[in-house]
């Protein structure tokens, strides 16, 4: 998964409560693409998706910085690559609402 590195983010994710997987800080991140760090692996419920804004599947073309751009067209602050092929979107993290 991955979240935008803008302030605006950095803020909701301070603001998180514990009810959810913990949000990295910035210095323990993983790569950047684009304006997006990634944050580690999440799973999510079987029956519904954890990031709900908007979702786009292409398995000829997706890479991470597709997905980022995609991610950045809708404003969302996080998303998340499932399958090598499909992006998911969300303006907040499941679980800290």
């Amino acid at each position: 998964m991955f979240r935008t590195t803008s302030a605006a983010a950095s803020s909701i994710s301070a603001a998180a409560t514990s009810t959810g997987p913990s949000t990295p800080s910035p210095s323990t991140a993983g790569p950047i693409v684009g304006n997006y760090e990634e944050i580690g692996c999440y799973t999510e419920a079987t029956k519904s998706r954890a990031l709900t804004l908007a979702s786009k599947i292409n398995y000829s073309i997706m890479t991470w910085e597709v997905c980022a751009d995609f991610c950045s067209s809708y404003g969302a602050l996080y998303f998340g690559v499932e399958y090598g092929g499909e992006v998911c979107l969300s303006a907040f993290l499941p679980g800290h609402g």
